[in-house]
């Protein structure tokens, strides 16, 4: 059930500095999610969240009226913000400057502690549940390597716009410039494509099978550039109209932490966002102009940053809504997880330190069959580096050390070819192994820091056929076919067998599914 509240009139609550011409669909959340949904029957139901979320509130409430605990504790979210931007006529179309980022952190942390000065404008009657979250943000002070940054990471995508329907744009996207949710917040800013303004990816419930490997590397809020900050901090003149004040992102990060939206996503009295100290409201409002303010015999709390209001008229979370983001940040595993996460440290603090940031070349897939191996250093460390050494090995072959003299300042990074130390080598077409070290940095090699050795698992093949190509796996061994298996464990594999087909004589390649027992491999079965 929700709180009903009686209507009072209220004056001075409904003005507004633009008016928006038409209506825009400002969050994609639900068929988002829906979507992430279809792909595994059972993954992400309601019905299923709802039952976990409401037995954890029971529970959270039983304790803490046995401890007599009172004040909530502050929890902080490490956050990374990814701006991925597109170059038109020589502009860098979305790529916003650090003081826009800032403004819009100085945001989430003003209206999840109700520090926000608009909160004068909660209406009178809403103000006994008016709550502060006691959830904080912060940029994160050291990346997944240990090393230094602002929390804020800029590349330019392939895309000039991005669709928020599509999981293929999203998967690409978020693949561009990703890292561990377990450790951080990942914000995607960029352009997006028609109307939308944002969308995020629901938590978890820590039930046995309630984390697909598939859902981690999209984890996170996606935020449409131009409406990314606050206008009230500083000059940023792309930002739109009527949303230019940063409650986009309070409203996806609410997605983010659990909360639905306040009509309960149905346009029907009755309809619930499983807060019962937000009134029942019979569907969203799209400004703050021309509204009745009026539905199912209760006033609207339109001023709730999970409706779709404009900007200026957003100014409250209830206790509901605080007490089931919080339930997600103690129990949800990936949103639980950021409250111990090392990104809040400082960074790590040694003299010499080279690390290998990437393998680029060679690709996991490879056609090419001369190797030609490329990798991107960083000096994480505290002194510049003039001379370190390099050694490969490439399956069971070990090449002699190389030394390097380039110099890096700290935080610089560089690619940094290694034909010179493999010479001409020709690949077999198969799976591969490589691996590359880095020693005596600037002549000290005294710490076993771990990124100093990188290793990867590709695949090669220089066979090459033309669509339409069918395949029926007549042979009984794909490693003397045109195909090629990636399989960096050596594990369990692809292989054919037998699979009759209306009892005729049938062979498919699969590959023993029950018996793989360890999670996240990747096994490929790579076509010509």
């Amino acid at each position: 059930m929700k709180m009903n509240l009686y209507p009072v009139l209220s004056l001075g609550i409904l003005l507004m500095l633009g008016d928006m011409v038409n209506a825009q669909e400002k969050c994609t959340t639900v068929p988002y999610n829906q979507q992430l949904d279809s792909r595994k029957t059972g993954y992400q139901r309601k019905e299923i969240f709802e039952k976990w979320i409401g037995q954890k509130r029971e529970q959270r409430q039983s304790e803490m009226r046995i401890s007599g605990t009172k004040e909530e504790p502050i929890y902080i979210i490490p956050v990374v913000v990814h701006v991925v931007y597109h170059e038109d006529s020589g502009i860098e179309v979305g790529n916003i400057p650090d003081e826009q980022i800032l403004s819009q952190i100085s945001v989430l942390n003003e209206d999840y502690r109700r520090n926000n000065p608009d909160t004068v404008n909660t209406p009178e009657n809403f103000i006994p549940v008016a709550a502060d979250t006691r959830i904080e943000f912060r940029l994160a002070q050291r990346d997944p390597y240990g090393a230094p940054t602002t929390g804020i990471v800029r590349l330019e995508g392939p895309k000039s716009s991005w669709n928020a329907n599509s999981i293929a744009d999203d998967q690409l996207l978020k693949s561009l410039s990703f890292w561990p949710p377990e450790d951080y917040m990942n914000i995607w800013v960029t352009d997006l494509s028609g109307d939308f303004l944002g969308y995020a990816q629901y938590p978890q419930t820590d039930l046995p099978g309630s984390l697909p490997p598939y859902d981690r590397e999209t984890d996170g809020v996606v935020i449409d550039y131009q409406v990314f900050g606050s206008k009230g901090m500083g000059s940023f003149p792309g930002l739109r109209v009527n949303f230019d004040q940063g409650r986009t992102t309070t409203h996806e990060v609410g997605h983010y932490l659990g909360l639905r939206h306040i009509w309960g996503d149905s346009d029907v009295c009755g309809a619930t966002d499983y807060c019962e100290d937000t009134p029942d409201q019979e569907t969203n409002y799209f400004s703050c102009t021309d509204v009745a303010g009026f539905s199912c015999g209760n006033q609207d709390m339109y001023q709730n940053y999970m409706d779709y209001t404009y900007d200026v008229c957003m100014n409250i979370f209830t206790f509901d809504q605080m007490e089931r983001m919080r339930i997600v940040m103690e129990n949800s595993p990936r949103r639980a997880s950021l409250l111990n996460s090392p990104a809040l440290l400082p960074p790590d603090t040694v003299s010499n330190i080279l690390i290998v940031r990437e393998i680029i070349r060679p690709a996991d897939i490879s056609c090419e069959m001369m190797l030609d191996p490329e990798i991107r250093i960083q000096n994480i460390g505290n002194n510049p580096i003039s001379d370190f050494e390099v050694q490969v090995t490439l399956d069971q072959t070990e090449y002699p050390v190389r030394q390097f003299d380039i110099f890096l300042e700290t935080g610089a990074t560089q690619e940094l070819s290694l034909l010179e130390i493999v010479g001409d080598v020709e690949l077999e077409k198969g799976q591969h192994y490589i691996q590359v070290r880095i020693r005596n940095v600037n002549g000290v090699d005294s710490i076993n820091y771990p990124l100093k050795s990188v290793f990867k698992y590709f695949v090669n093949s220089d066979d090459e056929e033309f669509v339409p190509f069918r395949e029926k796996f007549q042979q009984e061994d794909i490693s003397n076919s045109s195909w090629v298996i990636y399989n960096p464990d050596n594990n369990i594999t692809w292989q054919i067998g037998s699979v009759p087909l209306n009892r005729d004589p049938n062979n498919a390649a699969f590959i023993r599914m029950f018996d793989y027992n360890i999670p996240d491999q990747r096994d490929w079965l790579v076509s010509p």
